[in-house]
């Protein structure tokens, strides 16, 4: 008994500390759709407190997009995180750099172009997938099958 109030004690005493977390999570895609593998993905944040200067990188988390250009990054935010940003980049392809925020619901599509020369040449960009879109554009290549039963017979 004492334990479990030692441990309720403990969760309460975090609770007013003002942790949070930031999660961001997508499809990497050319232009035309193709899923882009092994992109790298980072969530960056910038700090403000007494410790550091103000607008001094002080998170940064790193994944990779998998076969088919899906990604997830996961980061617990203090009070003293201030703003983020999401850089991917992949080998041949233009570098996109989009902030992001903690209270919003991070789905997106980031689609990169061939990093060619020339003024007509397209721009990467981060879309939101909406929520007609979601299934088709995230659930189905991006989670994993659920079996129904843990015996997993087929």
């Amino acid at each position: 008994m004492k334990r479990q109030t030692a441990t309720a004690i403990l969760l309460l005493s975090l609770a007013p500390a003002g942790c949070s977390g930031i999660t961001v999570r997508g499809v990497v895609l050319t232009p035309s759709g193709e899923p882009i593998d092994e992109a790298a993905v980072s969530l960056v944040g910038t700090r403000r407190d007494e410790r550091t200067r103000e607008g001094e990188p002080a998170v940064t988390v790193t994944a990779r997009s998998g076969p088919r250009g899906c990604f997830g990054v996961f980061r617990y935010v203090g009070r003293e995180a201030e703003n983020f940003l999401l850089v991917v980049e992949a080998k041949g392809r233009k570098r996109l750099t989009v902030p992001v925020q903690p209270s919003e619901k991070n789905l997106l599509r980031v689609v990169l172009p061939p990093d060619a020369a020339g003024e007509e040449a397209a721009e990467a960009s981060a879309t939101p997938i909406g929520a007609a879109e979601r299934h088709v554009v995230y659930h189905i290549p991006c989670e994993p099958d659920v079996q129904g039963n843990s015996i997993g017979l087929r």
